[in-house]
Formats: C-alpha cells, structure tokens, sequence
C-alpha cells in the first residue's frame, strides 16, 4: 500500500455543475461551452442581424446600429455566464434562473441605453433577450434529454452513499479501467489506495476525465455538508470566504437604504392592523444567537396570541409547530409573505444580521442543538439572516431529523458562502413569496 492519495493536488471540481464537466466523447456538442457560447451569440444577434439585413441591405449603414451591436453582444455573453454561475447551484430551475439571468443583464443594459440617450436599432435590443433566453431553455433541453452521465466508483467510495439521481449512473469498479470508459470518477481520495488504483487515479486526471472525491460529489448534488464527519475536512478550507462577508455587510447596507422607504409604509400598514385586529404588543422580542455565539435581541412583527400565562423557557416552547394554534389569522398571513420580518432591518444596521445567512435559532433551541449535533456552532461563522439556504431548500422543521437537514444545508451555505450563492439565495426568496407558499423555517 503507498501513501494516501493527495486529494487536493489532483482534484479540480469545475463550479458549473457536476454534469457539465464530463468526457468529451459521449456527450452532445451543446454540453460544451464553446458550442453554447457561440451559437447563443449567433442566434440572439447574428440571426435577427442577418434578417434585418436581408430586408434592409442598408442596415449596417443605420444610425446606431454598430453601437448596438457593440452593447448586445457582450451583454449576450454576460447573460450566459450570469445563467452558468447561477446553474450551478443544486435545485436549480432551467426556466427561472435562464429568465432571471437574462432580465438582470437586459434590463440593467436598456436602462443605460435609454437614458444614456444613445442612438440604437430596436430590433437588436430588444429581440436579443428573447432570443437569449429561449436558446438557454433549449440549453437546457440539450443537456436533460443526453444520456444520463456514467460515472465509474472506486472501491471505498462508499456507492450506498451516493445520492440517486436520474441524469447519474453509478456503476461499480473492481478494477481499473481505461480512463475514457466513463464520463468520470469518484473516489474516496483519503484512502489508501494501491498502486495501480493510484496511477489510474493519476492518469484520469491528466487525461482532462474529471475525478471527485465522495464528500465533494454528494455536497455538489444535493447542497449539503455532512454533520458528523465534518472533522474529516480541514477547518481552514470550509471556513467563509472572509474578503466576501466583508463586502457582503457592505450590500446588506446598500439594500437596507433603497429597501426602508417601501418597506416602511408596509410596516406602518401591519402595525396598525396587528393593534386593531390582534390587541397587545405590536412587536415581538426574542433573544437568538447570532455570530461568534453572541446573543442578541431580534425584532419580528408579533404574529401570536398574547400568552394569558407565564411564557415557559424550554425546548418545546421556543418551536413553532406546523399549524401552531398560537398563530393569529393575521400572523398566518404576515408569515406566509413574510411580512412579519420587516423589524430585522433594524438587526442588520446594527450588525447582528445580514439579509441572507442561516436564520438565527432561539437561545434555548440553539444551546439544545449544540449538545445533540457535533459542530453545530459551525453555523456560527456567519451572521444569520432573515432569509437563507436551508430555507429556500428544506421544508418545515418538525424533528430533530429535520434540523440535522437544515443543519447540512447551513453548513453548506457557510462553506460557499459567495455573492453567487447569495444571489441565487434572493432569487429563489422572491419565487417563494410571489407563489405565496408558507417560507420555511
């Protein structure tokens, strides 16, 4: 047996997706990015170009319309890469993050075009994001309906544990292969492998067929990290990317000051309707653990009933059950839009809060939880936010089963943490509350 195999020098795991960086022989040419680059710029600018010319020869020679290409084309690019960053991410919706990818860039583009007051040709402008956004979704087509990746497992990978998944087969290895066979590998990259499992380990690599290592490939399919072998990584290479918190406090800020003037007028609306439907106290106070293990106070628009006892301070009190008989009518809606979060604005101008991180736990539940999950204060890198992973991924948390999930999840976020993340993070917030469904908590 040879030393354990050095799984950092020889693993490069591609942020797209686990699906996109496969063997280049199998698979349908629009799985590569050079293929749906370019003809994404063909189609959205080339194409409309191309018939524009045919019924107008002297199209190129119009006023603005050299500059419109010049704006459209790279806009196009960044579309498509805005769409592979923000598909990258588990759980991801072909359709949504093609649509938001496209409006983002458009939008911001048109913006500056119409009021810059620049001379432009319509037909480039604004035939570009539809054709964009309907070359992704055919993108998207493409690459669901190509055969399902096979992926080779070496011994001690632990195949049980592998996620199942329809667009993934796992087959099983007892020997070494030839390292096109498959689309990829995965591997237990911590094991001691022998000799000729590690050249073949080796020889993939420098052959461009990607090789994964178990922890790695499950937290890329199903947006989780594992609690209990969490000591298996190093703790300074899952710690935030510190550079992006501090840029993040900084965007927290920046949202804070163009969120408080609409937010304010909802807020004086729900105060008043909580004092004349509900009675009692319009603002609910609760001591949460924040960053670092710190305590603070967070403010939330009171969505239950006045206790006519004594509140108890224990486990069970501090949950909130599915349909919780505490919950008001009108709380049950202010939750369902989330409404009743609007106060922690004031937790993220002091610092104790970001919009996106995980949500902070009661102080009773939190020291509960640290006592039953091994490095559950590793959610504490991170400031909480009003919204987050584990609440745009899981459903409601019912069980100490289900917090271990929300925990997963929260670990995961903490060790991405990105402005990407947190950008798919937001879109899939405002999906949530715009389809009305309860927000997880």
């Amino acid at each position: 047996m040879t030393s354990e195999v050095d799984h950092e020098s020889i693993i490069e795991i591609d942020s797209s997706a686990f699906s996109g960086a496969v063997s280049r022989n199998h698979r349908h040419p629009l799985s590569r990015i050079r293929y749906q680059l370019l003809g994404m710029v063909l189609f959205a600018v080339a194409l409309p170009a191309l018939l524009r010319y045919l019924q107008l020869p002297n199209f190129l020679n119009e006023a603005g319309t050299l500059i419109s290409m010049g704006m459209v084309i790279p806009g196009v690019i960044l579309t498509y890469f805005l769409w592979r960053r923000l598909h990258a991410y588990p759980d991801t919706n072909p359709v949504n993050v093609a649509a938001w990818a496209v409006g983002v860039i458009f939008l911001v583009l048109i913006f500056y075009i119409v009021f810059s007051r620049i001379e432009y040709n319509r037909t480039l402008v604004f035939t570009a994001p539809i054709l964009s956004f309907a070359w992704l979704l055919v993108i998207s087509y493409v690459m669901r309906r190509d055969r399902p990746l096979r992926v080779g497992v070496l011994p001690a990978a632990n195949l049980a544990s592998l996620p199942k998944s329809s667009s993934i087969q796992w087959i099983e290895l007892t020997e070494p292969p030839s390292p096109h066979m498959f689309d990829g590998y995965v591997a237990n990259l911590r094991h001691d492998y022998c000799k000729s499992w590690e050249h073949f380990v080796v020889q993939s690599t420098l052959e461009g067929v990607p090789v994964y290592h178990t922890k790695q490939i499950i937290e890329q399919i199903t947006g989780r990290v594992t609690v209990d072998h969490l000591s298996e990584n190093n703790f300074g290479s899952v710690l935030p990317n510190l550079n992006y918190l501090v840029a993040k406090r900084v965007l927290d800020l920046c949202a804070v000051a163009v969120a408080v003037v609409p937010l304010a007028v909802v807020a004086i609306i729900v105060a008043i309707l909580i004092r004349l439907r509900e009675g009692g106290p319009i603002i609910f106070r609760q001591k949460r653990i924040g960053r670092r293990g710190k305590l603070f106070t967070v403010y939330k628009f009171r969505t239950m009933r006045v206790p006519t006892q004594p509140i108890s301070n224990d486990v069970e009190s501090a949950k909130t059950k599915r349909n919780d008989p505490r919950i008001t009518p009108l709380g049950k809606i202010l939750r369902k839009f989330r409404l009743d979060e609007i106060p922690q604005l004031l937790n993220i101008v002091r610092g104790e809060m970001s919009w996106i991180g995980p949500r902070p736990e009661a102080a009773v539940l939190g020291r509960s939880y640290e006592e039953k999950f091994p490095y559950y204060r590793y959610r504490y890198a991170v400031r909480p936010g009003i919204t987050g992973w584990a609440q745009v991924c899981q459903g409601h948390v019912t069980n100490d089963d289900d917090v271990r999930v929300k925990l997963e999840y929260d670990f995961y976020y903490v060790k991405n943490v990105s402005f990407w993340l947190d950008t798919t993070i937001t879109i899939k917030t405002i999906q949530t509350i715009l389809a009305g469904r309860l927000f997880r908590r």
